[in-house]
């Protein structure tokens, strides 16, 4: 099914290709989508991932001062330290849950582990050129043993970004 015989305002979309369940396809269909260069491609061979969201909120992370975006004052902020299970999930390259994040500091690393969910290259390019990332790794703590957490974060970070090479 092509298209959805309705909009959200519930108009009818008169230029798709409307059918019912077993009302046996639309030749015209078939035949465009198998000639338009790229041949039938599965959902597993090519499936549809939209990274703008993901870029997008490192990119707040950076409009503001972190204490107005996470309600924190500066000393809670630059004083706590990155819960372990936190730093666990960031050098396992997984996005960091919420369930995990204890404290402010969990946050700032909360969505830097985004960058491990995007699924292409390309976004990984734009976000290690726009400058965000790097702001966002610019964190620098009072606290000694979050200054060494920092350090394993941004090389991991660091190590993700350097996409360069396969363009």
């Amino acid at each position: 099914y092509a298209t959805s015989k309705t909009f959200l305002n519930n108009v009818i979309n008169e230029k798709g290709f409307n059918r019912e369940i077993n009302d046996g396809g639309a030749l015209g269909l078939s035949s465009a989508y198998l000639t338009n260069g790229t041949g039938a491609i599965s959902e597993t061979e090519m499936p549809f991932e939209n990274n703008a969201d993901k870029i997008d909120i490192i990119r707040v992370q950076t409009a503001f001062p972190l204490e107005v975006i996470y309600n924190v004052s500066s000393d809670d902020l630059y004083n706590c330290e990155i819960t372990p299970e936190v730093l666990n999930a960031m050098q396992e390259h997984h996005a960091v849950l919420r369930s995990l994040k204890k404290t402010p500091v969990d946050h700032v690393i909360g969505h830097l582990s985004l960058l491990f969910e995007l699924e292409f290259d390309i976004s990984l390019l734009i976000v290690a050129r726009d400058g965000h990332v790097k702001k966002l790794l610019s964190f620098e703590s009072n606290n000694p043993k979050t200054q060494e957490q920092m350090c394993i974060v941004r090389k991991e970070i660091n190590t993700l970004l350097s996409v360069d090479s396969k363009f």
